[in-house]
């Protein structure tokens, strides 16, 4: 009888009195019923009980009907607030949480409390508490880490970039940004931790060219983040470019590279009493005569050639600027199909790896090549580029071709001048001038091997 007594009292005191705050005993003796209600606590905070039964008895067959013997109370409280448009104080229900005897389960009793009065608080400075719980959720929701950031912003990055610039910055951020903020939020970087984690990567020896390369990109990524709303800082942006507290790489020299006949003789007497594989050495005869940037001259395809038009034509996504096209002379053909007739044209590339299946040679390979003869300092493969363009240009005064032409050859940006957008529309004109780039390219390669 004791405990039926105690039951019964306890719910007509809880629901007579509401201006008392609950204390344990009655918590512990709230039991569900048929129905849904309330066991009000002080100050308009109450629990809501759940009730007994969950789902509809009348439709036995269509879903068992459940009985919730663990049946749960949220801590619930009711306030007015006055909201734009009514004359009245609107009345609204702030859920605070589920009912729990420790705080690492749900709501206590005293946390309930102290979540009112924070509520309360909102209230009388005419916020809405739940509206404040929105923003507050909507805000952990963009909250990410750096490694999230980087999984988004790259797919759509690497849509407006060439494939050389994808792979500088892919190496940049994975070997030097994740290493030190992949796990880290956003907001919780700042500029001084990556000073100092910047530091430390300049005094272990890490590349400042790299280093740089970081700092710039995770400068765009924060630029696009803070525009979506994921940070609100850029903590990348506040560092000193200046070179005072951080270090920046040294200007870059010119590539080594020899300009008189008699060294560059020299050079290319060297190639061709080169004793490599047969890739290497057909790389390294071809160097002079074609200009192309290392990574584009190694990566060469057999179907890059259109052997009726004598050309190679290269897309533009694996050049720094537009499509590049590079007519061939009697030379460079000879050559080409001197490669051809002993690998054939079954591999993809003209320059095949013997270690990958579908890979080529790499550019190590042939500035391993010049340093073996004895040329490391005085003329790199990059540097035949600059071979050509300082002899090409002294040649044009007796020929027909231009300044423009030799730069468009090497697939450089024609320069824009004050009065005029030259270099915009010019590019858009390269195609059409290949006759000139043509004769120009039979001539460099009868100049190299009447040196040879």
């Amino acid at each position: 009888m004791y405990p039926f007594i105690v039951v019964l009292f306890t719910n007509i005191f809880c629901l007579n009195v509401t201006k008392m705050a609950l204390n344990n005993i009655q918590i512990n003796a709230i039991q569900p019923r048929d129905k849904a209600y309330k066991v009000p606590d002080e100050h308009s905070l109450y629990l809501f009980v759940n009730k007994v039964k969950k789902g509809d008895p009348n439709q036995l067959s269509k879903k068992k009907f459940v009985v919730n013997k663990d049946f749960t109370m949220t801590w619930r409280w009711n306030y007015k607030i006055r909201v734009k448009g009514r004359l009245k104080p609107v009345e609204r229900t702030l859920i605070i949480g589920m009912y729990a005897k420790r705080e690492s389960d749900g709501w206590t009793q005293a946390a309930a409390h102290e979540e009112r009065r924070r509520a309360a608080k909102l209230v009388a400075l005419g916020i809405d508490p739940n509206e404040d719980r929105k923003k507050k959720q909507q805000a952990e929701e963009l909250e990410i880490t750096f490694k999230q950031l980087w999984d988004m912003w790259f797919p759509d990055y690497k849509d407006k970039v060439k494939a050389p610039q994808q792979r500088k910055v892919k190496n940049a951020i994975e070997n030097y940004a994740l290493d030190h903020f992949k796990d880290m939020f956003l907001d919780d970087i700042e500029s001084d931790y990556i000073a100092r984690k910047i530091k430390d990567m300049e005094r272990d020896g890490r590349s400042l060219v790299m280093l740089r390369t970081m700092r710039q990109q995770c400068r765009h990524m924060y630029i696009w983040a803070k525009t979506l709303g994921y940070a609100k800082h850029n903590p990348f942006a506040e560092l000193s470019a200046d070179g005072n507290v951080l270090k920046n790489p040294k200007p870059s020299k010119r590539r080594a590279h020899y300009k008189e006949p008699k060294d560059i003789a020299m050079v290319l007497k060297s190639i061709n009493e080169y004793h490599g594989t047969l890739e290497v050495r057909t790389a390294l005869k071809l160097a002079p005569h074609l200009m192309l940037r290392p990574i584009n001259l190694v990566g060469l395809r057999w179907d890059e050639i259109d052997w009726q038009k004598k050309q190679i034509f290269i897309d533009k996504k694996w050049t720094k600027n537009n499509d590049l096209i590079v007519p061939l002379s009697t030379q460079v053909l000879t050559i080409l199909q001197g490669i051809k007739a002993i690998n054939g044209d079954e591999h993809p590339r003209v320059f095949r790896s013997l270690r990958a299946k579908y890979g080529c040679i790499g550019t190590r390979a042939l500035t391993d090549a010049m340093k073996t003869m004895g040329y490391m300092g005085k003329q790199s493969i990059h540097g035949f580029r600059h071979t050509a363009s300082t002899r090409l240009n002294h040649m044009r005064t007796s020929h027909n071709w231009t300044e423009d032409d030799i730069e468009l050859q090497q697939d450089r940006r024609l320069a824009k001048t004050d009065k005029t957008q030259r270099g915009v529309y010019f590019e858009t004109e390269a195609e059409t001038l290949i006759e000139t780039r043509t004769t120009m390219m039979q001539s460099w390669s009868d100049y190299l091997y009447s040196l040879s």
